[in-house]
């Protein structure tokens, strides 16, 4: 068991029993963690079918396959696969407030407040190669007030996209993925010549 395992077990084991709808994330590789605001609410158009939405029932668990399921069926899902491809081996997904608000609304200061700690402790642990923010919620907790601008805290870099969301209600254009793939691909892994990357590609060719 790694110290992220041991530490995230360790925190749904104080949290399981205060809150219904606790979830902590899942964590794959260090190369790229992206973050969102918190875990939709099950039932939302967050999922794109009946079968997601009987998956999306057992998602609040300890166990991370259930909810990296309902993730990778999902909007946000679809857009992370523009990004990095159907191969997810490479990316972790956590998110800032670790609970569900009622109708998706921003979190309050309170949960933030309760939370954040906790996202910056996993973090520590993982050591991400680059942190990928999914919209200004997420970003504007680790400063951050560009999409697209990157930011250097403790060996990591950061940065912010617009949410998969926002971008679905008008199509997710290959112009905006390819703008975050030039900031993430290189970090993630460790390309030296940026311009020998096929970005349009729907997988990673490097």
């Amino acid at each position: 068991m790694t110290e992220l395992e041991d530490y995230n077990n360790k925190i749904f084991d104080c949290y399981k029993d205060k809150y219904d709808h606790f979830q902590l994330g899942f964590f794959k590789d260090n190369k790229i963690l992206f973050v969102g605001q918190n875990p939709g609410n099950p039932f939302n158009e967050q999922t794109s079918s009946d079968s997601d939405i009987v998956q999306s029932k057992k998602v609040f668990s300890k166990f991370e396959s259930s909810y990296f399921e309902l993730i990778k069926n999902s909007k946000i899902g679809e857009f992370i696969s523009e990004v990095v491809g159907q191969d997810w081996n490479s990316i972790s997904f956590t998110n800032i407030v670790k609970i569900s608000t009622i109708d998706n609304s921003i979190p309050s200061q309170e949960l933030i407040t309760e939370f954040f700690p906790i996202v910056i402790e996993q973090i520590k642990l993982l050591k991400p190669k680059i942190v990928v923010c999914l919209g200004k919620f997420a970003g504007e907790q680790f400063g951050l007030t560009n999409f697209y601008e990157e930011k250097l805290f403790d060996k990591t870099y950061y940065v912010m996209s617009p949410h998969p969301s926002f971008l679905a209600k008008s199509g997710i254009t290959k112009k905006e993925v390819v703008r975050l793939k030039k900031v993430v691909l290189p970090r993630a892994f460790d390309i030296v010549n940026v311009d020998s990357v096929n970005y349009y590609s729907n997988e990673i060719i490097i």
